[in-house]
């Protein structure tokens, strides 16, 4: 009897399929659009029917993102499915790249920060808030 079942290929013994830094740059572009859109993880869990935990999963590249649901994520994000692609992956480049704003963009606190900068309305306290913060950041 012909088995016309597709067989499931599995991962080869020790070389479990495991994330990658493609997968960690693309949870920090979910992490960031959510933060962009003042949105909890609890609150975009349960738009796609995850636990927060699971959410956050993803955003740290701990587990990778199906395609279908990075699409369910652009959906309820309301975002472009391309946004999480730009600059992530170049034509005819290996390696994923990312700009140096990404980056900064995706360390913790600092989407809250930027929010909160672009709220001061006083120039002066602008330019003395960026003095004291590139003061702490010189000291690291």
């Amino acid at each position: 009897m012909l088995d016309l079942e597709p067989k499931m290929s599995r991962p080869a013994l020790g070389k479990e399929r495991t994330t990658t830094s493609f997968d960690k740059r693309l949870g920090a572009r979910v992490r960031a659009e959510r933060l962009a859109q003042d949105m909890s993880q609890e609150a975009l869990a349960a738009k796609l029917g995850l636990t927060f935990q699971q959410l956050q999963k993803y955003e740290k590249g701990v587990n990778r993102i199906a395609a279908s649901r990075l699409a369910d994520i652009a959906i309820a994000l309301e975002t472009p499915l391309e946004l999480f692609f730009e600059g992530i992956v170049q034509k005819g480049a290996g390696a994923p790249q990312r700009s140096l704003l990404q980056d900064a963009l995706a360390a913790p606190g600092a989407i809250d920060l930027v929010m909160q900068f672009a709220a001061i309305k006083n120039s002066g306290t602008r330019r003395r808030v960026l003095e004291l913060v590139r003061a702490m950041g010189a000291e690291d």
